[in-house]
């Protein structure tokens, strides 16, 4: 019996009853340890008699493990993948090592489509624990199924302290029971309590169920009144439980603490090694702190695994993580981890098992659990140069998780060990992309630029040959990329930069980026010399790029990018659409909002002129993308001739557009002034405005 939550009852009584009815529904539960989430999922399982269960919970040793936590919601479903789409279900199987990985942005689609297809028979209930420490790829997944269930009878429950991010899903706050409820609870649990202590115990407790039910099964100390936090007074109250148990059964609870996925054959076998017979873990389970039930032990709370592992003495800890590592050899990761868990130093052996977990994760897109595996890698690395170029691919990994903050600080540490042009020339790429990102475009450039010169200057000094070459290629890519950072700045002077430098390389045909060079020679012609040079040299580009069926997304894109500028709505309408309808193929979705944004159709005209009007963009709100939507108007409207309000005309009317310069104002508060009057470019980069009609004119 729950106390005090009747509000919270019919919340949950509301969302099953929905379920049965064909309506789907999603609840996040937040609140402090011990407040009471795990219990509110009970009573949901309890009331869903007549429903299917699927249960989940987050691990927090396998909260660096790709999609582990899916596998535990979704392994007794897996009998019905063969349902789903094949691309789909190919995807799951990826994410789960079932089969060579495919495509993981096609993991939450088919999670859907998973659940749905378990719904089928019925209304079908997902129960989470501990939710935030579910591994980055298992959340990602679920809050995308979840965000999209609509009307399959599905409830998915999510059960988390802070540190979960509900991404916009409802979420639903537990606080403490009143006084009352408290009192009702304590004269149930503890009815031989003392009504002083019964006192104490509700007001130190605030309402929190756990804390009510531990509290008066120690000898409460005579502790002073200034409050503590609640946590650590849970932690005291769980030591003194573990302490009351035979040494044998402690151990096995520090063994089942330390454990991952608490199977019980590996428990058995790592305590036997510890001379502890099976029997310990029988003590343990008939103390009430551990269950085993269906192939599984588990903590009847997760505050008790964190009590039973500080427990645990250091020493032992460490020989337990040794033994683990043995065992679990037939599982890798597993046994990376417990390898660096074992380590009192500088250990090469468990630092490459952890780089070889870290490529296993990143072949399956884990991102985040490579970055913490690098990371953990690098600190158990001695030589400095093994060591910074740990922490780079840490770094980078970082940085495809979206852990910007993470991936800066992370460079900053590898930058402090190397000392050679190559890995400097590196770092500097890194911390381009990373400032792009934070919305520091010129800071960009600028370090893209440096990049490159670290690199040139080395192919100089070294002379011809292979690694030369490829120094060579790797200075045009960074400087490839900071003009097209300079484009999106609406930086003539900028793009006229990289242009050079990138000129001065001298690249060959055979390097193979003759494509994205035309792309920056006839954006820095345009600028610099006007249409008539720069024009044909990008409309070079734009054919290419419409000639191409599939793949090489970003020649693709920049050529849709760069189609409307040379006038050639139709093939940059074309490109987009090509290549948003193969985004939506693959699900590679992370594409779709520059396939979909290049070009408008050419029925989008202005009236009278036969010039196409452009639509207005629909900004995400990120710096880069503010800033390629202010460039893309700033460019047409200088290419009608339109001026900055208040720049003063120095030129009659002519057929050839105003050339912009560096100080050309890239702001969204830019006002233009065309044939017509004022045109605030404000109107053309606010979130969420509509598309222009066609025929309208500029207000």
């Amino acid at each position: 019996m729950l106390w005090g939550r009747a509000t919270d009852h019919a919340l949950i009584d509301g969302l099953l009853d929905r379920a049965r009815a064909g309506r789907s529904g999603v609840l996040v539960v937040g609140g402090d340890p011990g407040i009471g989430k795990t219990s509110l999922l009970a009573y949901a399982a309890e009331c869903a008699q007549d429903m299917r269960v699927l249960r989940g919970v987050g691990i927090e040793t396998e909260a660096e493990i790709p999609f582990a936590s899916l596998h535990l919601l979704l392994g007794h479903g897996l009998d019905r993948l063969d349902a789903l789409p094949e691309p789909q279900a190919a995807a799951l199987r990826g994410a789960f090592g079932l089969a060579p990985v495919t495509n993981r942005l096609l993991v939450g689609l088919a999670v859907l489509s998973l659940l749905a297809e378990l719904a089928e028979g019925g209304p079908l209930l997902c129960l989470i624990d501990d939710a935030q420490w579910l591994d980055q790829e298992s959340a990602q997944a679920l809050r995308f199924a979840a965000h999209r269930l609509h009307a399959e009878g599905i409830v998915m429950i999510f059960a988390a302290r802070d540190g979960f991010d509900p991404s916009g899903l409802p979420v639903h706050r537990l606080s403490g029971i009143d006084a009352g409820s408290a009192a009702s609870l304590l004269a149930h649990a503890a009815p031989g309590l003392a009504p002083g202590t019964r006192d104490r115990v509700i007001e130190e407790s605030c309402g929190n169920p756990l804390a009510l039910l531990e509290l008066p099964r120690t000898d409460l100390p005579a502790y002073d009144r200034s409050p503590l936090p609640l946590p650590a007074r849970i932690q005291q109250a769980y030591e003194a439980r573990i302490a009351e148990l035979p040494p044998d059964a402690q151990k096995a609870l520090l063994v089942t603490a330390l454990t991952d996925g608490g199977d019980p054959d590996v428990i058995v076998r790592a305590g036997r090694e510890l001379g502890i017979a099976p029997a310990a873990l029988g003590v343990a389970e008939k103390s009430g702190l551990v269950t085993i039930d269906g192939g599984r032990v588990t903590f009847t709370h997760p505050l008790m695994r964190a009590a039973a592992f500080r427990h645990g003495t250091y020493d032992l800890r460490l020989e337990i993580h040794a033994i683990l590592a043995r065992l679990l050899d037939h599982q890798p990761d597993r046994r990376a981890w417990h390898l660096a868990a074992a380590a009192t130093g500088p250990d090469e052996t468990a630092a490459r098992a952890l780089e070889q977990a870290a490529r296993r994760a990143r072949e399956r897109d884990g991102n985040a659990g490579a970055c913490a595996a690098l990371e953990r890698a690098a600190e158990l690395t001695e030589d400095h140069a093994l060591k910074a170029g740990r922490l780079t691919e840490a770094a980078v990994a970082a940085a495809d998780a979206g852990q910007a903050r993470r991936a800066r600080e992370l460079v900053e540490d590898a930058a402090a060990l190397v000392d050679d042009p190559r890995s400097r020339a590196r770092l500097c790429d890194l911390r381009a992309r990373i400032a792009f990102d934070e919305g520091a475009p010129h800071l960009a450039h600028d370090l893209l630029l440096a990049g490159a010169e670290e690199l040139t200057a080395l192919t100089s000094a070294e002379g011809p040959g292979g690694q030369a070459r490829q120094d060579l290629i790797a200075a045009g890519l960074m400087l490839i990329d900071a003009a097209r950072n300079a484009w999106q700045l609406s930086d003539p002077a900028r793009v006229a930069e990289a242009a050079e430098h990138l000129h001065r390389l001298g690249l060959r045909p055979e390097d193979g980026l003759d494509p994205a060079v035309q792309a920056v020679t006839g954006a820095a012609a345009l600028l610099q010399r006007g249409p008539a040079e720069g024009l044909p040299i990008m409309r070079g580009m734009v054919a290419r790029g419409g000639g191409i069926a599939s793949g090489a997304h970003t020649f693709r894109i920049n050529a849709a990018f760069v189609a409307p500028l040379v006038g050639d709505f139709r093939t940059g309408h074309d490109i987009s659409a090509a290549m948003a309808a193969e985004c939506r193929a693959t699900g590679d979705i992370g594409k779709l909002p520059w396939s979909t944004s290049r070009s408008p159709p050419p029925s989008c005209i202005w009236a009278g002129s036969g010039t196409p009007r452009p639509p207005r963009p629909r900004v995400c709100g990120s710096p880069p993308a503010r800033g390629s939507a202010t460039g893309r108007a700033t460019w047409r409207a200088r290419g009608r001739g339109w001026r900055p309000c208040g720049e003063r005309r120095t030129d009659a009317p002519s057929s050839r557009p105003a050339r912009a310069t560096a100080s050309t104002p890239t702001t969204s508060s830019t006002a233009w002034r065309g044939p017509s009057g004022r045109w605030p470019c404000s109107t053309w980069v606010r979130a969420g405005s509509p598309r222009l009609s066609t025929g309208s004119t500029p207000p």
